[in-house]
């Protein structure tokens, strides 16, 4: 009891929903509460707890006989935990197990002990608090608040009941619904219908060190317990611990909804993670001693690590002395819309990241064959002299954990269009140019070009690509012409990337562009990344529900697709080079409206700086002339002191100029008050003749 409950943690939301919600009876609970409640009210001409006697069994060491006696043994004790596990389902049950509680004393005991005398009294007044009880409105059983508990909540055909676990609306990001266990569902005074729900966050809303790495589909349980209205919950899923995760599935649970695993507690005050170590510690009491059947899967599922979905988000200059960064919160009755990373020092419980795997090795490279010269192309990189696709060994790629990376132009996010799926290069030998052949540039290894390492896991925020280094080309020969072979070349797929629907800008220029006339623009030559694009798409079926009324308020693609800038706006108008269709493309609507304020802002700094500037000048000018800085400050005190002066003496002759204007605007009114006060008079003097 005295224990804190291992939930208690601290949340910036809000310190009233930290912590486990408040217990609230459901009618039959609070019946059976009061029952319980009131049998310990009742003394004996001791002055003793008649219901002392019957809080636990005899202990079955000392008490054999009392075993043989008695053949179904129950006490108070376990009558609570019935009701604490919602096995009563009527006040009738809960009053039958007490009539063998005491009919048990009653049989053990002698007719007349204390015992038995207990006993008698006890069932009676037993049976008058259960009709007691019958008797009361479900209505007296609301809180302070209006909560009426309900025992399980029917929505979209479904039966919602504590312990389920839910997809509830996330409004800072509907691609990412919030993961939650149900822990209490009531109904309000105006009929609405409501739950309680533990909140777990994805690792994107957590703060952690920027090489913490995490399972695929992994969730921590945080403090966060808050009131969604029964139409907020999306769908239904599943959260199971890590010591089951890889085991198998939920038997029944169907295949089309997600199952989550989860290792840890998140403790948002401090940013930490704390490994569970009792998964039934983090259930609602009603489900604790539960257990669920689960389909296995042939193999247990080999876990693996991967990296921060947001360590892009590392800062370029972060120390390990900064302090914790905090979350970036938006709607107040949802998680953080992103988390943080930071370099401060691990936690003494917090595992370093794991050991990069190893690269692969290249295949070797097939010996060369000869060709016939009539049909033979000069292989440069991986472009063939007379035009031809040549695929080349392919290059493998690092480890995706920790290798640096460039942000992928336009990086997929879950729900957008699907891309085709990469296909590595084939490996094929290389050719030779044959002896006979004079000035032909030898044949030079394929150009490494920079290969994609998609993540496994599921945060496919980004792909990372590490450059590889160019060799320096010879010139390239002019092409001879070559007959076609006799069957067409086949065509092997490369990666693609996901691209705008816009007409892109023009590429930035080719550092290994070839100089002489002859030059060619070879697909496989290296181009200098691109920087990374500021908007992205939505998901099509969330886009369709928005109003076209409300879409044309915002900026769209060609084919009408709404764009959201996730980066700062920049002036990209005509005259910084981008022509004019794409000007207003460089600005979100929020930025063009606070540009005014953005830029009289800076008008206001640059004026105090130039101000500041004149008078450090005038100061170092007097003090070149003999003056002192303290006699320079007195002289400005004086300029100033004049100033104000002069500004008073007009503000005094401005008032005094008002006060005549107002005087003769209002000389006509004094002389009729004047009037009608005499005649006033003479009334109350006549009246009193």
């Amino acid at each position: 009891m005295g224990k804190k409950d291992d939930d208690d943690e601290d949340g910036p939301a809000s310190k009233s929903r930290r912590g486990r919600p408040p217990k609230l009876f459901s009618p039959l609970e609070g019946r059976i509460y009061a029952i319980l409640k009131g049998l310990r009210r009742f003394k004996n001409e001791n002055g003793d707890l008649r219901v002392l006697h019957f809080d636990r069994l005899p202990d079955k060491a000392t008490e054999k006989d009392y075993y043989a006696v008695i053949k179904n043994p129950i006490a108070l004790d376990n009558i609570k935990r019935n009701y604490k596990r919602k096995k009563y389902s009527s006040i009738d049950q809960v009053v039958a197990d007490l009539d063998l509680l005491f009919e048990n004393a009653k049989t053990y005991n002698e007719e007349g002990s204390e015992v038995y005398e207990d006993a008698v009294e006890l069932q009676k007044q037993a049976h008058i608090l259960a009709a007691q009880e019958k008797a009361k409105p479900d209505d007296a059983f609301r809180d302070e608040d209006g909560k009426l508990p309900l025992p399980s909540i029917e929505y979209k055909g479904e039966v919602w009941k504590v312990g389920d676990w839910v997809h509830i609306n996330n409004p800072n990001d509907p691609r990412k619904p919030i993961v939650a266990q149900i822990y209490r569902t009531w109904q309000d005074r105006e009929g609405h219908k409501w739950v309680n729900a533990c909140w777990y966050y994805r690792p994107e809303q957590t703060v952690h060190h920027y090489e913490k790495h995490f399972y695929e589909n992994e969730v921590a349980k945080t403090g966060q317990y808050r009131d969604h209205r029964i139409e907020e919950i999306d769908d239904r899923c599943f959260v199971m611990f890590i010591t089951r995760y890889p085991k198998g599935r939920p038997r029944g649970f169907p295949q089309n909804k997600t199952v989550y695993v989860c290792e840890a507690r998140y403790n948002e005050e401090k940013s930490s993670f704390n490994k569970i170590k009792t998964w039934a510690s983090c259930l609602p009491d009603e489900v604790r001693d539960k257990d669920y059947e689960m389909e296995m899967f042939p193999a247990p599922l080999k876990m693996k690590k991967v990296p921060s979905p947001i360590k892009h988000l590392l800062q370029i200059d972060a120390k390990e002395t900064d302090d914790l960064p905090k979350p970036t919160w938006a709607n107040p009755n949802a998680p953080p819309m992103i988390g943080a990373v930071h370099r401060r020092p691990r936690d003494a419980n917090e595992s370093p990241p794991p050991e990069p795997t190893p690269p692969p090795t290249a295949a070797p490279l097939m010996p060369q064959i000869p060709m016939d010269p009539r049909r033979h192309s000069f292989a440069r990189g991986d472009v063939s002299m007379t035009g031809t696709y040549q695929p080349t060994q392919a290059i493998p790629g690092p480890s995706p954990s920790p290798a640096p990376f460039y942000p992928q132009q336009f990086a997929p996010t879950p729900g957008a269009r699907p891309t085709a799926a990469p296909t590595p290069p084939m490996p094929m030998p290389q050719f030779a140019p044959p002896p006979m052949m004079p000035g032909v540039a030898p044949v030079i290894p394929p150009s490494p070009m920079a290969q994609p390492v998609y993540s496994p896991h599921g945060y496919s925020h980004q792909q990372q690509f590490t450059p590889q280094p160019m060799p320096h080309h010879a010139p390239v020969p002019t092409p001879i012409p070559v007959p076609p072979y006799n069957q067409p070349p086949r065509h092997i797929p490369t990666p693609q990337m996901m691209t705008p629907s816009r007409t892109p800008m023009a590429p930035a220029p080719n550092v290994n562009s070839i100089s002489h006339a002859n030059a060619q623009s070879y697909p496989n030559q290296y181009n200098v990344p691109r920087t990374q694009e500021v908007y992205r798409f939505m998901n099509e079926d969330l886009e369709a529900g928005i109003p076209e009324s409300v879409r044309e308020q915002f900026q769209r693609d060609d084919e009408g697709r709404l764009l959201w800038f996730t980066a700062a706006g920049r002036d990209r108008s005509a005259n910084n080079g981008v022509a004019p269709e794409y000007a207003g493309l460089g600005h979100s609507v929020s930025h063009l409206a606070t540009i005014d304020d953005v830029r009289e802002e800076r008008r206001r700094k640059r004026k105090e700086r130039d101000e500041a500037l004149a008078a450090e000048e005038v100061y170092r000018k007097k003090a070149a002339g003999g003056e002192s800085r303290e006699e320079v400050e007195k002289a400005r005190e004086r300029e100033r002191d004049e100033l104000v002066q002069r500004a008073l003496l007009g503000l005094a002759k401005e008032v005094e100029r008002g006060n005549k204007v107002i005087e003769e605007d209002l000389g006509g009114w004094k002389e009729e008050k004047k009037k009608w006060d005499e005649e006033r008079t003479a009334r109350e003097q006549g009246a009193e003749s």
